[in-house]
């Protein structure tokens, strides 16, 4: 073959004769298609933050493949479940065994295409995976001032987002602008 693709045979008319002369009608085109490419595969999810179980990441290959097993596809920290979908896409629920990373991947080989060609390596994916309690500690407790301005602060168990003025509640005082954040 010249270049990937579709590679065609057929005998035209009268390029043969029998003995008693008598030329040949034109055979079938046959054809067979030339694939040296392996097929690649995308993870998702990748690179995001869930409380939810089972995690279910997708599988998206270039071309149709074969042979995908749910044995065939590498996970840490999780249980795999069943192994669902094709030819070109598929799906697998991983239940996290703990707090932390939960990883999948589709290693090389794990999956074939028509041509027989084995898949390369996807990606690692990553999906961290927390469901702690988010927990605040206020500080200073129970000093004694004589300063007009008190100043509180806020430390969280982990990074947190949408934090205002308003969702914070202070008695006997006026709230005055809410300064920090995640470091």
């Amino acid at each position: 073959p010249t270049a990937q693709g579709g590679v065609t045979c057929q005998v035209p008319a009268g390029a043969a004769q029998n003995t008693a002369g008598t030329a040949n009608t034109a055979s079938n085109a046959a054809s067979v298609n030339y694939d040296t490419v392996a097929p690649t595969a995308v993870v998702a999810p990748d690179g995001t933050t869930t409380a939810n179980s089972p995690i279910t990441f997708t599988m998206t290959f270039s071309e149709a493949v074969t042979g995908l097993t749910a044995a065939g596809v590498t996970v840490t920290n999780g249980t795999k479940g069943a192994l669902s979908g094709g030819p070109t896409q598929y799906t697998i629920p991983v239940t996290p065994t703990a707090q932390g990373v939960v990883t999948c991947q589709v290693p090389s080989g794990a999956a074939r295409d028509a041509a027989g060609n084995n898949n390369t390596a996807s990606n690692n994916a990553s999906v961290n995976y927390n469901t702690a309690a988010l927990t605040c500690i206020v500080t200073p407790n129970g000093t004694s001032t004589n300063g007009s301005t008190i100043t509180f602060t806020m430390t969280f168990s982990e990074a947190v987002t949408g934090l205002t003025a308003a969702g914070i509640t202070v008695t006997n005082g006026t709230k005055g602008a809410l300064g920090g954040g995640p470091a």
